[in-house]
């Protein structure tokens, strides 16, 4: 929902289209608790969105979005997803994590944009998409570097609570769904994950210190 509030903020509609912005982005890490169903506060939403990052408009070549949503399974974990797992709108992503890193985005479909009905096309790798992110991500936060590094435009926007807090008044009741905007394929439960294995080995290396 915190994607689709940002990506709201940021919609301009066109004579030739719905709106000339369509994708939105948020590492999970920006998100700090979750709310549970009832009356939301402020203080609800702060708690939320502590950092008072802005929430800024982009462009970006498609094969540059790919980078960043390569960077979101880099480091893919089964059990504990890392912050810096993005969470969107305006994007359906299918990713492989049986792949190696850097090879993970099976498929990347796209809401596009200039159009006067919203629909979801492949990605054109040599398309300048407008994209609203996190401030945080732009200055590289979580390894994102890509984005400062290969923007063609940047235009600062209001902090993220403030736009959350307009969004509710705007739209409640909200009834967050699921989508199918993100889709895990290649997972296998039957092996640890590589945190699993971390975590393994430093309680047998306690284990044997103990021994000792």
């Amino acid at each position: 929902m915190a994607a689709d509030a940002f990506l709201w903020e940021h919609v301009t509609v066109q004579n030739d289209g719905w709106s000339d912005v369509s994708i939105a982005l948020i590492s999970s890490g920006g998100l700090r608790s979750s709310i549970p169903a009832g009356e939301i506060k402020l203080n609800d939403i702060t708690t939320v969105m502590p950092f008072s990052d802005t929430v800024d408009l982009v462009e970006l070549r498609g094969h540059h979005l790919l980078e960043v949503l390569e960077r979101s399974v880099e480091e893919y974990d089964l059990i504990i997803l890392p912050g810096f797992f993005l969470q969107y709108s305006g994007l359906r992503v299918t990713y492989d994590v049986s792949r190696p890193a850097g090879n993970r985005v099976a498929s990347v479909d796209v809401l596009c944009s200039y159009c006067p009905i919203p629909f979801y096309e492949p990605l054109d790798l040599e398309n300048v998409y407008k994209i609203v992110v996190q401030s945080y991500l732009i200055e590289g936060g979580d390894g994102y570097t890509m984005i400062a590094e290969n923007m063609i435009s940047h235009k600062t926007g209001r902090k993220d609570s403030e736009i959350m807090s307009s969004y509710l008044e705007q739209h409640s009741p909200v009834a967050p769904r699921l989508e199918g905007r993100i889709i895990i394929i290649g997972e296998t439960s039957t092996a640890p994950s590589l945190r699993v294995q971390r975590i393994i080995i430093m309680l047998l290396f306690v284990i044997q210190w103990f021994i000792n």
